[in-house]
């Protein structure tokens, strides 16, 4: 999934262990409440996307 990000230039992210049971909730619930899901992936990004800034990684 990393990789498909990258290739359809979008953030990707890395699943953190404290946000586990976050993850597993959201595809418990996928068929009734998606946010779920969409919100922890959503937040990943955001850390990924922090990271790299902190990194001074530039977007080519």
């Amino acid at each position: 999934m990393f990789k498909q990000c990258l290739q359809n230039s979008h953030i990707p992210f890395v699943l953190l262990d404290r946000d586990r049971a976050f993850y597993l909730r959201g595809l418990k619930e996928w068929d009734f409440e998606r946010n779920y899901l969409i919100d922890t992936l959503l937040t990943q990004q955001d850390i990924y996307a922090s990271v790299c800034e902190q990194l001074d990684f530039k977007k080519e």
